[in-house]
């Protein structure tokens, strides 16, 4: 719905006035959670006795989650996949496509991709690139080298902002999970790139389809070492 309060900044916002929050930031990460895979997707093998498996989503499209996800099943560090100026943007840079790399915190089965947002308040212009340590949010550890650049011309103590991740206090945003078709076993160090496509819906501007596509590396090989990355995986969703 952030189009539409664009769409009311160039209308009914006074020269000189502000926007709250003034900037918001998506992020991309990656989830191992077989107690979610068990509930939301293995649930139909067996309902009550019951094999009930052809319920499950076989389309080309899978229906993207929003729940609120335990901050212990997170299992990769993040990616920056859009960064928004509520000051400057317009409703068209609501449809993206950026480039991530995330890289497994952890030796574990990878079952989903996470996606959430930060948002940011500030009395001045924003400029690109966030810092986290400028923003008060409560984050994990971030390797994310887009988080890493400043984000405010004010000094850090008039910061103030808040995130809708697993490591914050939950809010009613939560989080979107989306599934993968077949889990990534992944060690500690393997990464994970590709590419995050964002657009509304042409039947429903509410709604939103989502394509990722990614592959998985391991770790010796993201280091420059011998061995190969696997094929390239698209994955098409939608999130109502």
């Amino acid at each position: 719905m952030l189009d539409s309060v664009l769409v009311a900044r160039d209308r009914f916002l006074a020269p000189g006035g502000l926007l709250a929050p003034s900037a918001s930031y998506i992020y991309l990460t990656a989830i191992g959670d077989e107690d979610y895979i068990n509930d939301q997707v293995n649930y139909w093998n067996n309902v009550y006795g019951f094999k009930m498996s052809a319920m499950k989503a076989t389309g080309p499209v899978i229906e993207a989650d929003v729940e609120v996800v335990p901050a212990a099943s997170v299992a990769a560090s993040r990616a920056l996949v859009a960064e928004i100026d509520h000051g400057t943007a317009t409703p068209a840079v609501l449809d993206f496509s950026s480039p991530f790399t995330i890289v497994a915190t952890r030796d574990c089965t990878i079952h989903a991709f996470l996606g959430y947002f930060d948002v940011a308040f500030s009395c001045v212009q924003a400029v690109p690139g966030p810092s986290r340590d400028e923003l008060s949010l409560p984050v994990s550890d971030d390797n994310s080298s887009c988080a890493n650049r400043a984000l405010w011309r004010q000094p850090a103590a008039s910061m103030n902002g808040f995130t809708t991740g697993p490591h914050g206090t939950a809010t009613h945003w939560k989080q979107t999970v989306f599934v993968l078709r077949s889990p990534i076993q992944a060690r500690q160090g393997d990464e994970v790139r590709g590419q995050f496509t964002c657009r509304k819906s042409t039947a429903n501007p509410r709604e939103l389809d989502l394509d990722i596509s990614y592959c998985h590396v391991p770790v010796d090989a993201a280091k420059g070492a011998a061995g190969s990355d696997s094929p390239m995986i698209q994955l098409n969703y939608q999130l109502r």
